[in-house]
């Protein structure tokens, strides 16, 4: 493997572990927690950081609760002990309640629920929520840990006159057991965790040992997120014309630089980096970057829906003595060719909002504008992360 394949290798593993929501949740958690221990309550740059970086997380677990929910109505595996099962199901609840009590605080902070004092009670509630699935955890691992250890050293007694490290069974139930005690350290660290932000052991936990714990905790959570990711970067398809390839290429590189100096913008927008003068000028050109991103999108997609149609005609006249929707080709062309032309409308819907973000046209692309195209292309975004449908199964 040559190191550019190997570049790409170690790319595509950190997009992917970057693509996953809960993962960036994550990374902000362990900024948030470090944030926390660096300021110990104190007022200034990291205590922003703290702050704007809680408010941050909130965003991403809109509707999380929903995933709670699944876990609370989803049946045990057989053979679970009661005591574990009705601990696993208060655990599930109980973060459900946390992450939906989380909304109200969230929109309490950002001042659409302007009751500030019953938006603190809700969120006092919603953190006894947290602590009490954290304590749920830590006794379902307890007990998960103890069946486990009892399964384990069953088998080691059927594989006494043989080498145990071989039998992939026995493999499998002790990388279980090891990620069950990391889950079970994890689990008692956020538990002092939740102590500490709930203030009930002032003098103990304090801002800085939460920090601590809270970013220990994190990075426990960013490690777990990285098993089973498979490092896979696809090159440019054969037969691409130069013309897509290099449109494309300069995307990548535009879009990367957007974002790359986007964190530059946070830094100040958080008062970690001071100079707002520059910050201003870095936010305009991370900007710029941004529209440039979306024309080339919008040209490779125009590229690309010329190429499928003229694939399409052909194809078409292949299959001109037969129904041409029962073939799994054409409608798999017809599909591809929907998908682009959606994404060629968000590209050009994008370079109308990157206009407006910069206002080069402020009488006609107005905030309103702005704010409108740019939900649109969110909704646009929504729509193409939502899972293919199953193919139902015929009888």
């Amino acid at each position: 493997m040559s190191s550019l394949d190997a570049t790409r290798a170690e790319l595509a593993l950190l997009v992917l572990y970057l693509n996953k929501a809960e993962a960036r949740d994550k990374i902000c958690r362990a900024i948030q927690y470090g944030s926390k221990f660096v300021s110990n309550g104190e007022p200034g740059p990291a205590q922003n950081v703290d702050k704007t970086t809680s408010l941050a997380r909130k965003v991403f677990r809109l509707l999380k609760f929903v995933n709670g929910l699944q876990s609370l109505i989803s049946p045990t595996p057989p053979g679970t002990p009661l005591s574990l099962t009705l601990l696993g199901k208060s655990k599930d609840a109980l973060i459900a309640t946390f992450l939906f009590l989380d909304q109200f605080v969230w929109l309490g902070r950002t001042g659409i629920y302007q009751n500030k004092e019953r938006v603190e009670r809700i969120g006092r509630i919603s953190l006894f929520c947290w602590l009490g699935s954290t304590v749920c955890t830590t006794l379902v691992e307890i007990g998960e840990l103890e069946r486990l250890s009892a399964s384990i050293k069953k088998l080691e007694e059927e594989l006494k006159n043989s080498n145990k490290y071989e039998n992939e069974l026995y493999r499998a139930k002790l990388k279980k057991s090891n990620d069950r005690t990391l889950s079970l350290v994890k689990a008692g660290i956020d538990t002092v965790v939740a102590v500490g932000l709930l203030q009930l052991a002032p003098t103990k936990v304090t801002p800085r040992v939460t920090g601590a714990l809270g970013f220990i905790s994190s990075l426990i959570s960013c490690y777990q997120f990285v098993n089973g990711l498979q490092s896979l970067i696809s090159p440019t398809p054969p037969g691409t014309p130069l013309s897509l390839t290099l449109l494309g290429k300069s995307k990548d590189a535009l879009i990367a630089t957007f974002l790359f100096l986007d964190q530059f913008v946070w830094l100040g927008r958080t008062g970690i980096y001071q100079n707002k003068e520059r910050v201003e000028r870095i936010g305009r050109i991370s900007l710029f970057c941004w529209l440039g991103s979306t024309v080339c999108t919008t040209l490779v997609e125009i590229g690309e829906l010329e190429r499928l149609s003229a694939s399409i005609k052909k194809l078409e006249e292949e299959l001109k003595n037969s129904n041409k929707y029962e073939n799994e080709l054409y409608r798999a062309k017809l599909k591809k060719s929907n998908d682009r032309t959606l994404s060629l409308v968000k590209a050009g819907i994008d370079t109308v909002v990157a206009v407006g973000l910069l206002q080069l046209a402020p009488t006609k692309v107005t905030p309103r504008v702005t704010g409108a195209l740019g939900f649109i292309s969110s909704l646009i975004s929504c729509y193409q992360l939502l899972p293919p449908p199953t193919k139902s199964k015929t009888l």
